[in-house]
Parts: C-alpha cells; structure tokens; sequence
C-alpha cells in the first residue's frame, strides 16, 4: 500500500546489499501508492509515483499487483481466498501495509509462500504498535520470528520505525527452500 521514507531507505540497503537479483519478477500484495514523507523525483498520481520508483529501484522484467480496489493495472482478487498463479513465481513479493487489512491470515501469508521462488524476498512492512483501528490486526514481532521459523526463510533485514508515535515493522525474508507453506506455533510455546 503505502511506500514511506522508511520503504525507501530498505529498498536501498537492500539493493546496496546486493539481494535484489537482476530484472526480478514482482508481486505486489496491494498496489503501492507514493505516501509523501520522502522526497519524489515524480509528480501526479501517487500509484504512478510508486510503481515509477519500483521500475527505477528494482529494475523489474516484470510487475503484478493484487488489490481488491483495483487502481489501474491491479488485479482485483480477494487476499482471503487461495489464488492460483499458474505454476508462476516471484522473485520478490512486497507486502506494504496489506496483510493488516486482511481477515484471513493463514490464507494471505500462505499465498505470499507459495507466489514466492526460491532465493526470493518475502518484503513486509506492518503496524507493530498503535495506528488504532488501521486495520484488523497489529502484529508482534514474534509473529514474524516464528513465521521464519516454521517455514526456515532467511532473514534479509529487519527494522522498526516511529512514525509520529505508531510503529512500524519492515522485515524481509529469503524463501530458502520449496516446501509447503507450515502454520507457525509461537516460540515461547514450541
């Protein structure tokens, strides 16, 4: 959904660590939008803006975007239901600000494992604290923690931001192995 400041300092720490791979196929889990807290060397429509600088910053092949309220170029699909790519992966799939949005978060989480390759990024940015009634659900940081764990990606980055008071989580994760998507038990009860 929304590409902040702090999206954009990730994109580049992530770039400039070499873990984005030439020309990847992308999956966006709700069209980005430009939020307006960084500096744009683009104008009009904040989707344009957004996808203007995925195209410069991840020199994508190719870019898909799954939005049920289908800004130009989204596909208007419903994150609650199993989605059917047509054996299709991604090299990254970026979740900015969705899956909060979602009801069923076995179902979007799975989704996101499954659209991903190999080797690929997993990119989440979420409410961690405050942002009352943003979304359906704030999430914990163990969730993520055991979400790794359960399904062995790798841990790419991870950052948590203020922003006016609510925070926010920027995590990334490698897909390290083909394997069925595995519901997460929390840690601290394993």
């Amino acid at each position: 959904m929304a590409l902040t400041k702090a999206a954009v300092e990730m994109w580049a720490s992530l770039k400039g660590g070499g873990a984005i791979v030439d020309c990847p196929r992308v999956l966006e889990i709700g069209q980005a939008n430009w939020y307006g807290d960084a500096p744009s060397l683009w104008v009009g429509d904040p989707f344009q803006v957004a996808r203007s600088f995925y195209a410069e910053a991840l020199n994508y092949s190719a870019i898909t975007a799954i939005d049920l309220h289908a800004p130009p170029g989204a596909l208007p699909l419903d994150l609650n239901e199993p989605l059917d790519f047509h054996g299709s992966k991604f090299d990254i799939v970026i979740n900015s600000g969705t899956t909060e949005h979602i009801f069923d978060q076995r179902q979007v989480f799975q989704t996101i494992h499954e659209a991903c390759c190999v080797g690929g990024l997993m990119v989440h940015s979420v409410p961690v604290r405050g942002w009352l009634d943003h979304g359906l659900y704030s999430y914990q940081p163990t969730f993520f923690y055991d979400l790794a764990y359960a399904n062995r990606y790798g841990q790419v980055y991870w950052r948590e931001v203020d922003v006016a008071g609510d925070v926010e989580l920027y995590v990334v994760f490698r897909k390290l192995q083909d394997t069925p998507f595995e519901v997460p038990m929390q840690g601290r009860y394993r």
